[in-house]
């Protein structure tokens, strides 16, 4: 049984990550985890495939979402975990946080790139 667990994971749907949610799912159960939430930037757009493709090989996904927020002045990053992936308004708050995440970048001057560090070797 699968026993290992991330609870901050993302998908091709955040600017950070770019492995599909179905993919990821399957590339955790290789590396053992029997539990994940998917986290993405101001989105949920990959949850529902990510819930799906656990259901179906024995992940248990976690729906979340990393949401972007400014506040004094600071960049934070507040995790909502099971969220109703299903709700409309997180359109909304995807579309708008995609605009913020680019002035963001503007005002670092950096890009927003991140390379995944490599999996685990499989334990048998």
């Amino acid at each position: 049984m699968a026993a290992g667990v991330d609870l901050h994971i993302h998908t091709c749907f955040s600017s950070d990550g770019g492995i599909s949610p179905g993919w990821l799912v399957e590339m955790c159960r290789a590396a053992g985890m029997g539990h994940i939430a998917v986290a993405d930037h101001n989105s949920v757009d990959g949850v529902g495939e990510a819930v799906e493709a656990g259901r179906l090989i024995g992940v248990d996904v976690v729906p979340c979402v990393e949401l972007d927020c400014l506040f004094d002045g600071a960049e934070l990053h507040v995790l909502g975990y099971f969220v109703d992936y299903c709700d409309k308004r997180y359109g909304t708050v995807r579309d708008d946080g995609e605009v913020q995440e680019r002035a963001a970048s503007v005002r670092r001057r950096v890009p927003c790139v991140y390379t995944p560090p490599p999996l685990p070797a499989q334990r048998e």
